[in-house]
């Protein structure tokens, strides 16, 4: 776990909050809370990391104390924490923690300028780009004939909604149970580059 894990999701996320900064100066945008409706993320995320933090905690605390002859709960407790949760270990976890959050920050705002930066709506030429690659037809309506509007609409559905908090559930597995600590920075890194290649194709399009 040396330096460097996060130089990637780090340099993405300020790039990210720079150009955040930039557009909303130059249109007079605010800089918002892109969950404030409901919990907030950097409410969520951490609980969600915590959470896992504590899982690993007592599944390894329960380990050691079966293996280990009357270690006594605090003391084992303490050898636990000690040696799973170094300084390294929570700066590795902190920090890709903020460089992931600040991207996604980042990204929700830039999405949400985009109708103030084109001053226009581009929905109806995407709707006749939808219809060309559909050889005519609008695709809502052909998924609807081919699947139906029953179960597959709810499976559908269900598999959006369960996206939606796997997100930062997988966020939490990388940062907290990954064996190896270049796994679980890996897999921020591609996440937070995810973050900018989807806010730079919204703006290319």
């Amino acid at each position: 776990m040396g330096r460097g894990y996060f130089r990637g999701a780090i340099g993405v996320a300020v790039a990210m909050a720079v150009a955040t900064w930039v557009v909303a100066a130059a249109y007079d945008l605010p800089v918002r809370d892109p969950d404030g409706v409901s919990v907030p993320t950097w409410v969520r995320l951490p609980v969600i990391v915590l959470a896992a933090v504590l899982l690993d905690v007592v599944a390894r605390w329960a380990a050691y104390t079966r293996t280990t002859p009357r270690p006594g709960a605090r003391a084992a407790l303490r050898t636990v924490v000690r040696a799973r949760w170094t300084r390294e270990q929570v700066w590795f976890t902190v920090t890709g923690l903020v460089a992931w959050y600040v991207a996604y920050v980042a990204f929700r705002n830039l999405k949400g300028y985009l109708p103030f930066v084109n001053q226009r709506l581009w929905d109806t030429e995407l709707h006749r780009l939808d219809r060309l690659l559909w050889l005519g037809h609008d695709p809502a309506v052909v998924l609807h004939h081919v699947l139906g509007t029953g179960w597959a609409a709810w499976l559908l559905s269900g598999v959006y909604v369960l996206w939606i908090g796997l997100v930062p559930a997988a966020l939490a597995i990388a940062l907290v149970w990954t064996r190896r600590s270049i796994t679980g920075a890996l897999y921020v890194t591609a996440v937070s580059f995810n973050w900018l290649l989807g806010v730079s194709v919204y703006y290319l399009v």
